[in-house]
């Protein structure tokens, strides 16, 4: 996206655009002279559902060397072997918040907390460029 020379690019990848005045992500602009703060965020991801099913594994697996039999051993393995699998799958992500005066806002989330980092560190160098 080429902005205009007046409003030299501060930072610039695949996903955002940052200049003196504005904060382009994607395809949505947002003013930064209306922008009070920049703030990251890190937000957990829920893991106990998949600890419940992987849980609900090993009980089956369980019951089936007890004596219930193959599908039992079979179908412990399956549930368990799946909820680890989507354990391993979460990660925590890593989010960009704009504070104005109507509020928060997350507007860029990401697992890859060097990229926020980066980000937030040009947000907050175009604020000390606007003075």
């Amino acid at each position: 996206m080429k902005l205009e020379t007046d409003d030299p690019t501060i930072y610039q990848d695949d996903v955002v655009t940052i200049t003196r005045t504005r904060f382009v992500v994607r395809s949505q602009t947002y003013d930064l002279a209306e922008t009070t703060s920049v703030s990251t965020r890190t937000k957990e991801v829920n893991r106990m559902w998949p600890t419940i099913m992987s849980g609900a594994g090993v009980i089956l697996l369980l019951a089936g060397l007890e004596g219930g039999g193959t599908p039992s051993l079979v179908a412990g393995a399956v549930v368990g072997g799946l909820g680890v699998l989507w354990y391993r799958s979460l990660s925590v992500q890593y989010a960009i918040v704009l504070t104005t005066a109507t509020g928060e806002r997350e507007v860029l989330n990401s697992d890859d907390e060097d990229w926020i980092d980066r980000v937030s560190e040009a947000l907050n160098n175009s604020s000390v460029a606007r003075g």
